[in-house]
């Protein structure tokens, strides 16, 4: 398996049928992925395998990082395959909690940065809406 840049594991035919053979199939690649730690994206090109959806996987979405679109499967377990697609491969990872399971375990686990500005936005909703309400009262007594 070649090392791919920074970020994921390419997995394509280059140079070996092998891999062309080997990689035709969903299963194998989710097998592969679960071997990996959460979020460690391996790339898979387009041209080896069927679409995403053809299989069972439903479109999604995911924090914008120039994909195309996103498509996710969750395990029995309540884990979850995310698959993003690009113009000419998927990269694919194994979440800790599908968002179908449990969206805010989702975000707490495999999103915290989103899970936490979105507690910021609500807490300084809240604190404002309270402010209001308090600053009402006030004026009446």
């Amino acid at each position: 398996m070649a090392k791919g840049k920074e970020d994921g594991d390419f997995l394509t035919s280059k140079g070996s049928n092998h891999l062309q053979r080997r990689y035709m199939h969903w299963g194998r690649i989710v097998e592969d992925v679960l071997d990996l730690p959460a979020h460690r994206d391996v790339v898979i090109s387009k041209c080896w395998i069927v679409h995403p959806t053809a299989v069972g996987f439903r479109r999604s979405i995911g924090e914008p990082k120039g994909q195309i679109a996103d498509y996710r499967f969750a395990l029995h377990d309540g884990r979850g395959i995310h698959v993003r697609e690009y113009g000419d491969h998927y990269r694919v990872h194994w979440d800790m909690v599908d968002p179908s399971v449990s969206i805010v375990t989702h975000l707490k686990r495999d999103a915290p940065h989103i899970y936490m500005l979105l507690l910021g936005v609500l807490g300084v909703s809240a604190g404002a809406l309270l402010g209001g309400i308090l600053s009402r009262l006030m004026r009446r007594v």
